[in-house]
């Protein structure tokens, strides 16, 4: 759940984008706005994979006001102009031209992503606020904001790596496993350093050891079990103090 916070001339909140989708999202019902003005859920979405279709729904609850010139404005709905810093592949889509405020709204966000990495998206919205000169209201353009709320989509390249931690040393999983003649032993190491490969039988006795200077990025140990027997095998991938165990099956 994310906040949102409004400074009129500096931040308002909400989404939009003109394409559609056959299926309307539904609103999340446990998106609540506890401390107001308005509200946004997740501020993290799901992670996506590239080449891999992917469609997740925002939920926003409309601010009813905003903070301008040392007070706060009422709020009548909000536009938005644009939405910036996508993942490559994916696009937005709302059922609603105009967001009011009391009511709750849900976006997708979907498409076959192309490109890994953490996005933070920028949400560029219009609000329009209720103006009252003497005894007359009119709705006019707070002008032009970037929402100061933000939402993360993380992208990951299918092997496996989570794209929020590439400051951490991780595992991939073997593949393929089953194998038959040859498997990749895989790992993403955030520095240049050496990682240690080991592989035992069931009766835990070692019967290949390995020591590769990884670079920074993924790595992978290519794995040659042609003459081993088939069955249960197991492995050990070590980097300083980490120690990481699999298991793989060799079949004929």
């Amino acid at each position: 759940m994310k906040k949102l916070i409004l400074f009129l001339g500096i931040a308002s909140s909400a989404l939009l984008i003109t394409t559609s989708l056959a299926g309307q999202c539904v609103p999340d019902d446990n998106c609540v706005d506890i401390n107001e003005p308005g509200e946004i859920c997740p501020a993290q979405l799901p992670s996506g994979v590239i080449g891999q279709a992917y469609r997740q729904s925002i939920t926003i609850l409309p601010p009813d006001s905003a903070f301008a010139l040392s007070q706060q404005i009422s709020i009548a709905y909000i536009v938005v102009d644009s939405v910036t810093n996508l993942p490559p592949g994916l696009v937005y889509t709302s059922y609603d031209e105009k967001f009011y405020p009391g009511t709750k709204y849900c976006i997708d966000i979907s498409g076959i992503p192309t490109t890994a990495g953490e996005y933070t998206l920028a949400i560029h919205v219009e609000p329009f606020v209720n103006f009252k000169f003497g005894n007359i209201t009119t709705v006019i353009s707070g002008g032009p904001v970037v929402d100061d709320s933000s939402i993360v989509v993380a992208i990951s390249s299918g092997t496996g790596i989570n794209p929020l931690q590439t400051n951490k040393f991780q595992i991939l999983s073997a593949r393929p496993n089953p194998f038959n003649e040859k498997t990749r032993l895989g790992y993403f190491i955030p520095f240049d350093d050496e990682v240690v490969l080991q592989v035992f039988n069931i009766l835990g006795e070692e019967i290949y050891h390995e020591v590769m200077m990884g670079r920074h990025g993924e790595n992978y140990f290519e794995f040659d079990g042609a003459q081993l027997d088939r069955g249960a095998y197991f492995y050990g991938i070590t980097h300083k103090s980490a120690w990481h165990t699999g298991k793989f099956i060799k079949v004929d």
